[in-house]
């Protein structure tokens, strides 16, 4: 599949994918900063963003998806940037072509099989937005209005309301393919395991805030990924572009020119 994807800046390839009801523009703020010394690439995944949806919604189908951009683009030694199913998802790349990335940064995300309350709250909040009468509604702060019965905490329905366009009737429709995202949310939970490790450098970052990577997660990180170092970015949750962008975009490019 042919992903869309906003390419900023010259220099080596930096690879940024994001998580679940994202897209590439959640991250172009980071990728603005990396822009003066990297070539940054945003990619919406499929079912996101302005990527074809799909039927098919799997880590294998995903990762092929990303394997075929890296072709495509002649992305050779590209650094892979990912956060939460976007991390997920790049670490399973990184099993998957060790040879084709000599870096690798992962965001608020554990390989370990260990649900945060947050990832539970998806599935409701994935009805919610089906549930929504778009076709009734005239403003985005309608929208918001009806969404915030769910999503009570602005800056999430801030995000979640990106996935909002206009059709040509100028009546709101989701860009995400919310039904099938909906039934593959297992994605979100399977564990990353892989008989290998990578072991070229990986960065993981975590919010100070987030349960997303625990104490209790650093002998499996170090076991697969034996040269990480988890950094914590202080008074961030889980989106930690969203809550502390200059601190997340330092820490990667303290990593990247280490």
């Amino acid at each position: 599949m042919k992903l869309h994807y906003r390419k900023l800046g010259e220099g080596r390839p930096i690879v940024i994918i994001h998580g679940i009801l994202g897209a590439s523009d959640n991250w172009m703020y980071i990728g603005r900063k990396l822009d003066s010394r990297f070539s940054v690439y945003l990619v919406d995944l499929r079912n996101h963003g302005r990527s074809p949806h799909s039927d098919e919604f799997n880590y294998e189908v995903i990762v092929e998806d990303l394997a075929e951009f890296v072709a495509d683009h002649h992305l050779e030694w590209a650094a892979i940037i990912g956060h939460s199913l976007g991390g997920r998802i790049a670490m399973k790349f990184a099993f998957t072509n060790p040879s084709a990335i000599n870096r690798l940064v992962v965001v608020d995300i554990s390989p370990q099989n260990r649900p945060s309350a947050n990832i539970q709250f998806l599935p409701d909040v994935l009805e919610t937005m089906q549930r929504l009468p778009l076709s009734e509604l005239q403003t985005r702060k309608e929208v918001d209005k009806r969404l915030s019965k769910k999503v009570p905490d602005l800056r999430e329905r801030q995000l979640l309301l990106k996935n909002l366009r206009r059709k040509e009737d100028h009546s709101f429709a989701w860009k995400a393919n919310l039904e099938v995202i909906r039934r593959n949310m297992r994605l979100v939970y399977e564990a990353i395991e892989s008989d290998n490790q990578f072991d070229k450098p990986t960065l993981f970052l975590r919010g100070e805030n987030s349960d997303y990577i625990t104490g209790a997660d650093r002998e499996k990180i170090l076991e697969l990924f034996p040269r990480a170092r988890i950094v914590t970015i202080p008074k961030a949750g889980h989106w930690l572009h969203a809550d502390a962008p200059e601190e997340v975009a330092a820490a990667i490019l303290a990593f990247m020119e280490s």
